[in-house]
């Protein structure tokens, strides 16, 4: 995400779709459409349903963070088109700042979104599930797939 940070900045001081650039989001938008799609999904379908019992998942906090799912998914849905626009030599200056405006409150809500989880539902969910349980979410959530592909030449 910093990389992507990194290329909104570039595009605010210079804003020319460059081969490098092109690159750049290539790498971005792969980040975006598999491992954070992925997460999302590991979410949603597993950890928010079992936390039913603690949480009601049709308002409350669980149903704040969905919608901040749906939301995330529609920022960055417009800036992949962005990208895509901007990559086919489109209308740049609209594409630039259509990947400028949705990239911005994207990762706006996403900073705000995993502040969320990791310093106020995951501590308080750490208190509620046993080891046991925590145990059969991540076998669950990981059946789903890897958030990242492994290395060559490593296990991982």
């Amino acid at each position: 995400m910093a990389q992507f940070e990194s290329l909104l900045s570039q595009l605010d001081r210079d804003p020319h779709w460059t081969p490098e650039r092109c690159a750049a989001f290539e790498l971005i938008q792969n980040f975006l459409s598999g491992p954070l799609v992925l997460l999302i999904r590991k979410k949603n379908e597993v950890l928010f349903p079992a936390l039913e019992g603690l949480f009601p998942l049709r308002d409350g906090p669980l149903a704040v963070l969905q919608e901040e799912h749906k939301a995330l998914m529609a920022h960055f849905g417009e800036v992949r088109l962005a990208g895509e626009s901007l990559n086919r030599g489109d209308n740049k200056v609209i594409a630039l700042r259509a990947l400028s405006t949705s990239g911005r409150k994207g990762m706006e809500l996403l900073n705000d979104h995993l502040y969320k989880e990791e310093k106020v539902l995951f501590p308080m969910v750490a208190r509620y599930l046993t080891p046991e349980r925590d145990e059969e979410l991540l076998r669950r959530m990981e059946s789903l797939g890897p958030l990242l592909a492994p290395h060559r030449g490593t296990d991982r």
